[in-house]
């Protein structure tokens, strides 16, 4: 879950330095560093805003007065090739290298409107370039989520305990929540990867731990009717998804289920567009659409008659499934 989280979050991390930096200089295009100069922030936010530029921008590059300092710029030669080479001229996407997410976030959080609107503009604008349609992202959910993002990437990034961890205390500021935010942030199919990866690592741990499998989604705030939605807009936009090796009969959980059409290991596709509602698969019976695959044939398909397919309460599907030829 750890190493899950933690190499999205770094995406979702390089996004925002990407287009802070793009839009900060947009509007301030002809002075030199001018993330320096403290009117150039939210007026409202202006002790917050100077306290960055000290503590952090100019501590990068050394301009803090600290006797400490010995010229090598932590140690970053890009830094010291602008300070050196370029007259002292940093540019942003060059100092937003040097920064961690948590200072790139409250960076964002002390901007001007302007810059904070362009910001907030920018993300709906990769949404609907990357995703089926558009989103309106605004500045108070990109505050939200940049707020968890930062909570949790930092419990990854020291190895803590993070499935159960809740941001602020609070219950529905859970991990959940966190993959969800991811959403707002990356391209659609980095998305769909990730949301499989994470309904595998749901299906290994209750499964491993049947007797645990309700505390497990409850500290991790997963609730099995949102998996089902959002497994369908999977199956929507993947309607052939290999499922790895058909065994006559398996037991299916729905997150099982959903990992299996999220990671697609080798093997056969399922077509369950038209049979899945609200965590529910009905209809009397499901269609596989088989690849060759050791012995099975193209054009053989599995089906399930009424009477061996239903749902039990506990949220677990059976599948009885009989070869036939088409």
């Amino acid at each position: 879950m750890r190493e899950l989280l933690f190499s999205a979050i770094t995406r979702a991390e390089a996004a925002l330095k990407a287009v802070c930096a793009h839009e900060f200089t947009r509007l301030h295009p002809d002075e030199v560093n001018p993330y320096l100069n403290p009117d150039y922030y939210d007026s409202r936010r202006r002790p917050s805003a100077v306290a960055l530029i000290d503590k952090v921008f100019k501590r990068i590059l050394e301009l803090d007065g600290n006797p400490r300092n010995r010229g090598d710029y932590g140690g970053k030669a890009y830094i010291r090739h602008c300070m050196e080479d370029h007259n002292g001229q940093v540019p942003l996407w060059v100092l937003a290298n040097d920064l961690s997410f948590g200072q790139t976030v409250w960076f964002f959080q002390v901007q001007s409107p302007a810059v904070r609107l362009a910001v907030a503009e920018s993300f709906t604008g990769l949404y609907a370039d990357t995703h089926d349609g558009p989103r309106r992202i605004t500045i108070k959910r990109l505050d939200s989520i940049f707020n968890r993002l930062v909570f949790y990437r930092n419990l990854c990034a020291h190895d803590e305990r993070c499935y159960c961890a809740r941001y602020d205390g609070r219950a529905n500021e859970n991990v959940y929540q966190a993959i969800g935010d991811l959403g707002y942030l990356l391209d659609k199919d980095d998305y769909l990867e990730l949301f499989g990866r994470f309904s595998a690592l749901i299906a290994r741990a209750t499964s491993a731990m049947p007797s645990r499998r309700q505390a497990i989604l409850s500290a991790m705030g997963v609730r099995e009717r949102e998996l089902a939605d959002r497994a369908e807009i999977i199956l929507r936009s993947r309607p052939f998804l290999p499922l790895g090796r058909w065994r006559r009969r398996r037991l299916w959980t729905m997150s099982q289920l959903i990992w299996a059409v999220c990671n697609r290991p080798v093997g056969f596709g399922m077509d369950l567009g038209c049979h899945w509602r609200l965590g529910r698969l009905y209809g009397p019976r499901i269609v596989l659409s088989i690849v060759r695959h050791g012995d099975v044939l193209p054009g053989e398909c599995f089906c399930t008659t009424h009477a061996e397919h239903h749902e039990t309460t506990g949220g677990i599907a059976l599948f009885r499934a009989g070869r036939r030829r088409r």
